[in-house]
Protein backbone atom coordinates (compact mmCIF):
# COMPACT_ATOMS: atom_id res chain seq x y z
CA UNK A 1 0.00 0.00 0.00
CA UNK A 2 1.36 3.16 -0.92
CA UNK A 3 1.92 5.65 1.82
CA UNK A 4 1.72 9.81 1.55
CA UNK A 5 5.46 9.81 1.24
CA UNK A 6 5.41 7.41 -2.01
CA UNK A 7 2.23 9.79 -3.40
CA UNK A 8 4.30 12.52 -2.63
CA UNK A 9 6.97 11.40 -4.63
CA UNK A 10 5.21 10.06 -7.63
CA UNK A 11 3.23 13.64 -8.02
CA UNK A 12 6.79 15.19 -7.70
CA UNK A 13 9.45 13.24 -9.35
CA UNK A 14 7.70 14.31 -13.09
CA UNK A 15 7.68 18.09 -11.97
CA UNK A 16 11.53 18.16 -11.17
CA UNK A 17 12.76 15.83 -14.38
CA UNK A 18 11.42 18.09 -16.18
CA UNK A 19 12.17 21.10 -14.22
CA UNK A 20 8.92 22.25 -13.74
CA UNK A 21 8.96 22.30 -9.34
CA UNK A 22 7.98 25.25 -7.16
CA UNK A 23 10.47 27.70 -6.28
CA UNK A 24 10.52 28.81 -2.85
CA UNK A 25 11.41 32.50 -2.26
CA UNK A 26 12.59 34.73 0.74
CA UNK A 27 9.73 35.26 3.28
CA UNK A 28 7.65 38.46 2.33
CA UNK A 29 4.72 39.68 4.29
CA UNK A 30 1.45 37.78 3.97
CA UNK A 31 3.41 34.91 2.66
CA UNK A 32 4.97 31.75 3.52
CA UNK A 33 7.48 31.45 6.94
CA UNK A 34 5.28 32.65 9.60
CA UNK A 35 5.48 32.29 13.56
CA UNK A 36 5.35 28.36 13.83
CA UNK A 37 5.02 25.37 16.74
CA UNK A 38 7.60 23.10 15.77
CA UNK A 39 9.56 19.94 17.55
CA UNK A 40 13.13 21.03 18.02
CA UNK A 41 15.32 18.43 16.28
CA UNK A 42 17.85 16.43 18.98
CA UNK A 43 21.30 15.87 18.11
CA UNK A 44 21.10 12.40 16.29
CA UNK A 45 18.89 13.41 14.17
CA UNK A 46 20.75 16.47 12.66
CA UNK A 47 23.63 13.63 11.91
CA UNK A 48 21.48 11.55 10.29
CA UNK A 49 20.19 14.58 8.24
CA UNK A 50 23.77 16.29 7.38
CA UNK A 51 25.05 13.61 5.13
CA UNK A 52 21.66 13.45 3.03
CA UNK A 53 21.42 17.44 3.18
CA UNK A 54 24.96 16.84 1.75
CA UNK A 55 24.09 14.56 -1.17
CA UNK A 56 21.33 16.68 -1.99
CA UNK A 57 23.14 19.95 -2.87
CA UNK A 58 24.97 18.28 -5.05
CA UNK A 59 22.65 17.68 -7.55
CA UNK A 60 20.57 21.01 -6.64
CA UNK A 61 23.65 22.86 -6.86
CA UNK A 62 23.49 26.73 -5.64
CA UNK A 63 20.86 28.88 -4.73
CA UNK A 64 18.74 27.38 -2.85
CA UNK A 65 17.29 27.17 1.09
CA UNK A 66 19.40 24.75 3.08
CA UNK A 67 16.69 23.76 5.54
CA UNK A 68 18.37 21.01 6.80
CA UNK A 69 20.88 23.38 8.44
CA UNK A 70 21.25 23.09 12.07
CA UNK A 71 20.38 26.50 12.45
CA UNK A 72 17.31 25.65 10.53
CA UNK A 73 16.03 22.18 10.57
CA UNK A 74 12.58 21.35 12.46
CA UNK A 75 9.37 19.29 12.92
CA UNK A 76 6.55 21.91 11.93
CA UNK A 77 3.74 21.09 14.12
CA UNK A 78 1.23 24.48 13.07
CA UNK A 79 1.75 27.77 11.65
CA UNK A 80 0.27 30.29 13.34
CA UNK A 81 -0.74 33.29 11.13
CA UNK A 82 0.39 34.30 7.45
CA UNK A 83 3.30 36.18 8.09
CA UNK A 84 3.41 39.66 9.32
CA UNK A 85 6.90 41.95 9.79
CA UNK A 86 5.36 43.21 12.82
CA UNK A 87 4.76 40.10 14.83
CA UNK A 88 6.80 40.14 18.25
CA UNK A 89 7.51 38.10 21.16
CA UNK A 90 5.35 40.09 23.52
CA UNK A 91 2.11 40.28 21.01
CA UNK A 92 -0.70 38.76 23.09
CA UNK A 93 -1.57 36.49 20.37
CA UNK A 94 1.95 34.97 20.49
CA UNK A 95 1.89 35.10 24.14
CA UNK A 96 -1.40 32.96 23.78
CA UNK A 97 0.21 30.45 21.14
CA UNK A 98 3.08 30.08 23.44
CA UNK A 99 1.10 29.09 26.57
CA UNK A 100 -0.53 26.56 24.69
CA UNK A 101 2.78 25.26 23.44
CA UNK A 102 4.03 24.93 27.01
CA UNK A 103 0.75 23.41 28.31
CA UNK A 104 0.88 20.82 25.29
CA UNK A 105 4.75 19.46 26.15
CA UNK A 106 3.18 19.41 29.93
CA UNK A 107 0.41 17.16 29.43
CA UNK A 108 2.89 14.58 26.65
CA UNK A 109 6.24 12.85 27.25
CA UNK A 110 8.27 13.11 23.97
CA UNK A 111 7.33 11.25 21.23
CA UNK A 112 9.81 9.12 19.37
CA UNK A 113 10.24 9.10 15.64
CA UNK A 114 11.92 7.29 13.06
CA UNK A 115 13.85 8.85 10.14
CA UNK A 116 13.29 5.94 7.08
CA UNK A 117 14.19 7.70 3.51
CA UNK A 118 13.76 10.87 1.64
CA UNK A 119 10.88 11.88 -0.62
CA UNK A 120 10.14 14.81 -3.09
CA UNK A 121 7.74 17.53 -2.78
CA UNK A 122 6.77 19.90 -5.55
CA UNK A 123 8.88 22.81 -3.69
CA UNK A 124 11.27 20.42 -1.20
CA UNK A 125 13.53 17.24 -0.57
CA UNK A 126 11.67 15.72 2.59
CA UNK A 127 12.73 13.69 5.00
CA UNK A 128 10.24 11.14 5.93
CA UNK A 129 9.62 10.24 9.70
CA UNK A 130 7.49 7.85 10.73
CA UNK A 131 5.54 7.70 14.37
CA UNK A 132 2.51 6.74 16.19
CA UNK A 133 3.53 9.10 19.24
CA UNK A 134 3.17 12.24 17.78
CA UNK A 135 -0.34 12.79 16.92
CA UNK A 136 -1.59 12.52 20.17
CA UNK A 137 0.71 16.10 20.60
CA UNK A 138 -1.00 17.31 17.61
CA UNK A 139 -4.58 16.53 19.14
CA UNK A 140 -3.44 18.37 22.69
CA UNK A 141 -2.11 21.01 20.82
CA UNK A 142 -4.72 21.88 19.15
CA UNK A 143 -7.05 21.96 22.10
CA UNK A 144 -5.12 24.20 23.97
CA UNK A 145 -4.71 26.54 20.74
CA UNK A 146 -8.86 26.96 20.60
CA UNK A 147 -9.51 29.76 18.35
CA UNK A 148 -5.85 30.49 17.90
CA UNK A 149 -5.88 27.21 15.98
CA UNK A 150 -7.97 28.68 12.98
CA UNK A 151 -4.77 29.77 10.86
CA UNK A 152 -4.54 25.94 8.65
CA UNK A 153 -8.19 25.09 9.05
CA UNK A 154 -8.61 28.42 7.48
CA UNK A 155 -6.56 27.18 4.79
CA UNK A 156 -7.71 23.79 4.65
CA UNK A 157 -4.80 22.33 5.49
CA UNK A 158 -4.82 19.19 7.60
CA UNK A 159 -1.60 17.45 8.72
CA UNK A 160 -0.89 14.05 7.90
CA UNK A 161 2.67 12.96 8.20
CA UNK A 162 5.57 14.20 10.07
CA UNK A 163 8.58 15.37 8.21
CA UNK A 164 11.60 17.98 8.27
CA UNK A 165 13.11 19.20 5.03
CA UNK A 166 16.58 19.19 3.70
CA UNK A 167 16.08 21.51 0.99
CA UNK A 168 13.61 24.14 -0.28
CA UNK A 169 14.01 24.37 -4.14
CA UNK A 170 14.15 28.47 -4.71
CA UNK A 171 16.26 28.20 -8.31
CA UNK A 172 17.11 26.20 -10.84
CA UNK A 173 18.10 22.52 -10.16
CA UNK A 174 21.78 21.29 -11.63
CA UNK A 175 20.82 17.73 -12.05
CA UNK A 176 17.42 17.35 -11.76
CA UNK A 177 17.21 13.76 -13.39
CA UNK A 178 20.21 12.81 -10.80
CA UNK A 179 17.94 14.08 -7.92
CA UNK A 180 15.20 12.65 -8.98
CA UNK A 181 17.27 9.07 -9.22
CA UNK A 182 19.17 9.63 -6.01
CA UNK A 183 15.60 10.52 -4.18
CA UNK A 184 14.33 7.30 -5.26
CA UNK A 185 17.18 5.18 -4.57
CA UNK A 186 17.13 6.98 -1.07
CA UNK A 187 12.83 6.08 -0.15
CA UNK A 188 14.23 3.59 2.25
CA UNK A 189 17.30 4.25 4.17
CA UNK A 190 18.80 2.57 7.54
CA UNK A 191 16.18 3.87 10.21
CA UNK A 192 17.05 6.60 12.79
CA UNK A 193 14.87 6.39 16.11
CA UNK A 194 15.10 9.87 17.89
CA UNK A 195 12.94 11.79 20.52
CA UNK A 196 12.78 15.58 20.48
CA UNK A 197 13.22 17.06 24.06
CA UNK A 198 11.66 20.23 23.50
CA UNK A 199 9.35 22.19 21.26
CA UNK A 200 9.08 25.92 20.55
CA UNK A 201 7.46 29.14 19.06
CA UNK A 202 9.53 30.17 16.23
CA UNK A 203 9.90 33.19 14.15
CA UNK A 204 11.97 32.42 10.41
CA UNK A 205 14.32 35.34 8.90
CA UNK A 206 16.42 34.80 5.88
CA UNK A 207 20.31 34.41 6.17
CA UNK A 208 22.79 33.10 4.84
CA UNK A 209 25.30 30.96 7.44
CA UNK A 210 28.49 29.10 6.08
CA UNK A 211 27.93 29.90 2.48
CA UNK A 212 24.74 28.42 2.49
CA UNK A 213 21.07 30.58 1.97
CA UNK A 214 18.83 29.16 4.90
CA UNK A 215 15.58 30.45 5.96
CA UNK A 216 16.75 30.76 9.67
CA UNK A 217 15.25 30.00 12.90
CA UNK A 218 14.51 32.08 15.74
CA UNK A 219 13.30 30.58 19.10
CA UNK A 220 11.21 33.22 20.89
CA UNK A 221 9.58 30.22 23.45
CA UNK A 222 10.63 26.45 24.08
CA UNK A 223 9.54 24.27 26.46
CA UNK A 224 10.30 20.52 27.38
CA UNK A 225 8.05 17.76 27.16
CA UNK A 226 7.15 15.72 30.40
CA UNK A 227 8.72 13.31 31.79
Amino acid sequence: MQSRFDELFRASATLVREGRPQRDSIPVEGGRWPISLVMDQPPELTRALLPLTSAVLGFVGSGHFVTGHPEAAHITLRALEPRRGATRPGDPFVRRCAAALERSTALTTAPTFTLTGVTLTPISVMAQLETTEGWQLMQILEAELGADAHYERDLGMSRDIFYSNVIHLAGDIADPSGLVDWVAAHRQIAPVRFTPRTASLVHFDHATVDGHQIIRMNRWYTYPFAT
